[in-house]
């Protein structure tokens, strides 16, 4: 997603997570399927998304937040 492409992946593990489903990609069990629908994801879409989600910044604050959490800070 960071260089704009679409991601199609099964509903398990992080992917549903990751993936949000008909704009950064597809989650589904039909990975054939989805093939012959990446036109209808937007490459522009997938890099703004990733930019909006996965910052340096938020991922360091997110994680930092659950550690102090967990430590009972």
């Amino acid at each position: 997603m960071a260089c704009g492409t679409p991601v199609i992946g099964r509903p398990s593990g992080a992917i549903p997570e990751v993936v949000r489903d008909g704009v950064t990609g597809f989650v589904t069990d039909d990975l054939a399927g989805a093939i012959g629908r990446l036109g209808e994801i937007s490459r522009a879409d997938c890099r703004r998304d990733f930019e909006q989600r996965f910052t340096l910044e938020r991922m360091v604050r997110e994680h930092a937040a659950v550690y102090e959490k967990l430590v009972g800070e």
